[in-house]
């Protein structure tokens, strides 16, 4: 979410010092989500050591999907009463699973060994495994590790508006274009969000559910080395029949990436990275 810092500007009210800095919030049209966006976003403390008081959100009639972001900043024992604190959502508690499944792998990383009959010819099967009669790889069922975790935050309830679970509807299935929570890009998955809205609440809190898949760097995926894959992208392997001593085997031809989920900012549903 672009956040640009414009300028800033102090003033002095008797002995309390006081910061106003402004910056420009693009690519929201919704003035509830842009405060949202601008709460998850905004530092916390200037480099004089004061802390953030209030801030609000002003559209530009001159640039659609913009806002001027204005923050006050002052000492910290100015933000005791709590009628100056701002509106910010807070992290409340973050769950971590690890979890084993299992998944049908149809071929190795090596094959450190390979055995004849005597007097007869064993196919290169280029790390397929299982193969069956017919030169098709069946594969094997491997155990690995699935990782999710879950974030809860405190909203103010007057910014949890349709268009704002609109926008969390639409960031669903979609992993992070940037690092997220001590993870690279395309590696977390927003999975959704839970949680009841109480109307007559200050404040109400919604858990949001996110699942890890590990990038591939220079890895390997059966015959194939060097590969780069997103955590959230897909690989396939192409074969084609080949004749060895009167029997067809697969033999692996090229190797695809597809993308089938695409990339978001996911600091718009409200968590920070």
């Amino acid at each position: 979410m672009p956040l640009f810092n414009l300028d800033g500007y102090s003033a002095a009210r008797g002995r309390e010092k006081r910061d106003t800095h402004e910056f420009l919030l693009t690519g929201e049209t919704d003035r509830n989500a842009a405060m949202i966006l601008a709460a998850a976003s905004l530092p916390l403390m200037t480099a004089a050591g004061l802390v953030l008081n209030d801030f609000g959100a002003e559209e530009q009639d001159d640039q659609r999907g913009a806002f001027l972001i204005k923050a006050t900043y002052c000492e910290a024992e100015k933000t005791d009463n709590p009628e100056t604190k701002p509106n910010r959502p807070r992290e409340i508690s973050i769950g971590i699973s690890t979890t084993q499944t299992s998944a049908t792998v149809t071929h190795s990383k090596a094959t450190t060994r390979h055995d004849l009959s005597p007097g007869r010819p064993g196919p290169d099967f280029n790390h397929a495994m299982a193969v069956d009669g017919d030169g098709v790889p069946q594969g094997v069922d491997l155990p690995f590790s699935e990782t999710a975790f879950s974030v809860e935050i405190e909203f103010d309830t007057p910014t949890l508006t349709n268009n704002y679970v609109a926008q969390i509807e639409a960031l669903r299935d979609h992993y992070n274009d940037a690092p997220f929570r001590g993870r690279a890009a395309g590696e977390v998955l927003f999975a959704g969000m839970n949680g009841t809205i109480q109307l007559d609440e200050p404040t109400n809190r919604l858990t949001f559910d996110f699942k890890v898949s590990k990038n591939l760097t220079n890895g390997t995926i059966g015959p194939f080395t060097g590969i780069d894959k997103l955590g959230w992208q897909y690989a396939w392997i192409y074969s084609e029949k080949e004749e060895f001593a009167s029997r067809s085997i697969e033999v692996p031809i090229a190797l695809y990436i597809e993308d089938t989920l695409e990339a978001a900012d996911l600091t718009q549903t409200g968590v920070q990275a």
